[in-house]
Order: structure tokens, then C-alpha cells, then sequence
């Protein structure tokens, strides 16, 4: 409510957003987000592997839950890799990284580089998917 002289009037609890929605504000100043680790990775067709690790900031006292899915990239599934959407789940007021596994396949083909791009969908509890940390690439070099 804007009070005299166009200041903000904090002084009335069933007109302060705060006072009439604390849990909400806390969730969107000091909101559990949840992003990639770091936004990209090369490894080779040799690789065998690549470990993907999501992260979460802030906790809360519920656990929370999100999808990685494969979205785009030159790289055809089935071909190159072998993966399938996991779902990543944070325990309860816990921030340790988890960590989601995609499959390279070394096809002994002379080729240019391929990419893989995967994104964070579907977020539980009420989480916010950081949007400068959403995608991951996974470049894929001819060995």
C-alpha cells in the first residue's frame, strides 16, 4: 500500500505482501533453485560414460525432484549415446549435487564432432529451475 508521500506502508499486516504471504516471498527471495553444475563438457567417442551433476541451492524441509531430459544437439540417440530421462531427487534440507550417467558409443566412424544438450524440466516443491544454468552440452570429439 502506498502510504503518504508515495512511501511504501509496511505499518498494516493485511496490506504488506510480506506479512500476508511470508512463505511465498521466502520461496522467491530464498527459494530452492536448481541448475546444472557447470554448462558444458567435451569428452571422446572413447569416453564411455559422462557423469552429469545437478545441483540445489537452498534447500527446504521437503524434498525436491527434477527431470533431465535430452532436448536437442547433432548427436542421434540410439547412435551415438544411450540415454533415457532420469529423474534426479534432493533429500530434504539437503544441498549435495546428484548425478545423472549418459552413455557414449565409440562407433569407429572418421566423423566432425557431435553434440548432446540436456535440460532441467518438471521441478518439485515448488523449485526454480536457474534459467542461465538450465542447459548442459555434451560435446562428442572423433577419437
Amino acid at each position: 500500500m502506498i502510504g503518504i508521500g508515495g512511501q511504501f506502508d509496511n505499518s498494516n499486516p493485511f496490506t504488506s505482501g510480506y506479512q500476508l504471504f511470508p512463505m511465498f516471498l521466502n520461496h522467491v527471495i530464498n527459494g530452492d533453485t536448481v541448475s546444472f553444475t557447470t554448462p558444458t563438457i567435451t569428452v571422446t567417442e572413447a569416453a564411455g560414460t559422462v557423469n552429469i551433476s545437478v545441483s540445489l541451492k537452498n534447500a527446504t524441509a521437503l524434498p525436491t525432484s527434477v527431470d533431465v531430459v535430452v532436448t536437442g544437439g547433432s548427436a542421434t540417440a540410439g547412435s551415438y549415446f544411450t540415454y533415457t530421462t532420469q529423474t534426479v531427487t534432493f533429500a530434504a534440507n539437503s544441498n549435495a549435487a546428484q548425478t545423472v550417467t549418459l552413455s557414449i558409443t565409440d562407433d569407429n566412424l572418421f566423423e566432425s564432432n557431435d553434440t548432446i544438450v540436456l535440460s532441467l524440466q518438471n521441478a518439485t516443491n515448488n523449485a526454480v529451475i536457474d534459467a542461465a544454468a538450465n542447459t548442459y552440452t555434451i560435446v562428442i570429439t572423433d577419437n
